[in-house]
């Protein structure tokens, strides 16, 4: 049996995570446009704020801060649009465009691929709160990082052995907030129900 260190436990998960983000980032590329020509189709609505939903909360639990606090202002302009709150416009459609840019060449710079241009962040989020009119509250600093376990466990190292140890159980696993939200599905989830992540994370109980 392998016996790895918690910096290579670490550093695996944060790779994962980089894997499936990228595809979410495609598929949000594929589905955006799409959206456009159809703003009313709610399908479409819940895949990008699913996609958006499951790069915010991995991000935030892998140690991507940056990355989940810039993503987490889209989530919630895309939450708006669930609900009815706001409206798809090509405005939003192209700014949304713009910020998965700037989200992969975050991720190429963690994966050491050059460095992240942060310049276009802040004129990508005034764009957004001036066509959604969310405040301040919803910048990068102080967007919330959701907890990957109970308030219990507090360690980083903690945190990556519940996750590899979550992420190694045969059965399947859904874990919900306080008002049964679902947050994170284990991959034996996916094996068993046939539902990916990004289907069902942000999802009501």
């Amino acid at each position: 049996m392998d016996v790895l260190s918690k910096g290579q436990r670490i550093d695996k998960y944060q790779q994962a995570f980089q894997e499936e983000a990228r595809k979410l980032l495609d598929e949000l590329e594929s589905a955006l446009p799409e959206l456009n020509k159809n703003p009313g189709d709610k399908e479409l609505v819940g895949r990008a704020f699913r996609a958006l939903h499951t790069i915010q909360v991995s991000g935030a639990r892998f140690g991507f801060d940056e990355l989940a606090a810039f993503t987490h202002n889209f989530e919630m302009a895309f939450d708006e649009v669930r609900s009815g709150r706001l409206k798809v416009t090509s405005e939003l459609i192209n700014i949304s465009l713009a910020a998965l840019g700037q989200i992969k060449t975050m991720l190429e710079e963690a994966a050491g691929r050059g460095a992240a241009n942060r310049g276009p962040c802040a004129g990508i989020l005034a764009k957004l709160r001036h066509l959604t009119g969310m405040s301040e509250t919803h910048s990068p600093e102080a967007a919330p990082s959701p907890p990957l376990a109970p308030p219990a466990v507090t360690s980083q190292g903690s945190v990556a052995l519940l996750a590899t140890a979550i992420g190694q159980i045969r059965e399947a696993i859904v874990i919900t907030d306080t008002s049964a939200t679902i947050q994170y599905v284990n991959p034996a989830f996916t094996r068993i129900t046939g539902y990916s992540a990004e289907e069902v994370v942000g999802q009501n109980t």
